[in-house]
């Protein structure tokens, strides 16, 4: 499977990536990395799919299920979030 330049484009202009997908790609790393023994998963989020405020929604929502959560905005492109358990 392979997908040209121009088709990626118009993937990115057709993003809705939010919130909820987010979560749904930490949780997925979350219960594939643990069954490897790790305690920790890292994940590079783009500023252009991902808000602030929904970045801060996923957070919120991690935490509240018992993680620690590190986002660390080192970037002007992108979110990087660690998770530890």
């Amino acid at each position: 499977m392979s997908i040209t330049a121009e088709q990626a484009r118009e993937n990115s202009k057709s993003s809705n990536h939010g919130t909820e997908e987010v979560l749904r790609d930490i949780y997925r790393s979350i219960e594939v990395t643990s069954k490897t023994g790790s305690r920790t998963v890292a994940k590079i989020f783009s500023k252009d799919a991902v808000s602030d405020a929904e970045m801060k929604a996923a957070i919120s929502d991690i935490e509240s299920k018992g993680y620690e959560v590190i986002l660390r905005n080192d970037s002007s492109s992108h979110h990087t979030l660690s998770v530890k358990w």
